[in-house]
């Protein structure tokens, strides 16, 4: 194994390594996914202002309801007048 003959027709040694990497999934990795689709954080962004904007106008959708919901009951109610037992 140590001839020149043999040596000679052998490859020459690496001497550089390559660097593994662990692959990661782009729909849980932000990073990730925006090197795959640069418009990606623009999208989160503008989602993320309209869940806002929902959550604000679903409190007064709520609070609306709610008030007219009470209203009917004690104009019902009122019209019925007080029950004697």
């Amino acid at each position: 194994m140590g001839s020149d003959e043999i040596q000679s027709a052998l490859n020459a040694p690496r001497t550089t390594c390559t660097k593994k990497y662990v692959k990661v999934n782009p729909l849980r990795n932000v990073k990730a996914m925006e090197v795959l689709n640069p418009y990606v954080g623009t999208m989160r962004k503008l989602e993320q202002e309209a869940q806002a904007a929902r959550k604000a106008n679903r409190g007064k959708k709520i609070s609306a309801a709610r008030k007219a919901a009470s209203n009917a009951f004690f104009a019902e109610a009122s019209k019925e007048g007080e029950i004697m037992f």
